[in-house]
């Protein structure tokens, strides 16, 4: 039998992965990673980032947390709006939600599920697209199984 320590690690996981538990018995049995999910009350993915952006650049992101193994780019789609392009088609139609916070006046942020892997953000002064509104805003992305 192999030493834990010399097992390969794996960096991701699905739903049918499996892990041993030692139960106290002689025996080990097994779990898999959906039932230890919902064990640990984590029924989401989540992507929480901060984004800015000025002048015509595209806008730029910070990680913050994201337990999806996806990867985010932004790009500048015109004056005052942008998307975030996920590497992977996750977010789910009627299973995804996106919170865009913006507390200055009179800036507003508008984010939506564009498709499976992408977000269109909108920013605004009073009711006209604008530029350079983002600054360390936060767009949280949940994903839920």
């Amino acid at each position: 039998m192999a030493k834990i320590s010399s097992l390969s690690e794996v960096t991701t996981l699905s739903n049918d992965n499996d892990f041993i538990v030692n139960d106290s018995t002689p025996t080990t049995k097994k779990v898999s990673f959906e039932t230890l999910k919902s064990e640990l009350g984590l029924p989401y993915k989540e992507i929480a980032l901060l984004v800015s952006q000025s002048g015509t650049d595209a806008p730029t992101i910070t990680e913050v947390f994201n337990n999806s193994s996806a990867t985010i780019n932004a790009s500048r789609l015109a004056t005052g709006t942008y998307l975030l392009s996920l590497s992977s088609s996750i977010l789910t139609l009627e299973k995804t939600a996106i919170i865009a916070n913006n507390v200055r006046f009179p800036y507003l942020i508008q984010a939506t599920r564009n498709g499976a892997n992408t977000i269109l953000i909108g920013t605004y002064t009073t009711s006209t697209t604008s530029d350079t509104v983002l600054s360390n805003d936060s767009i949280i992305i949940r994903i839920y199984d």
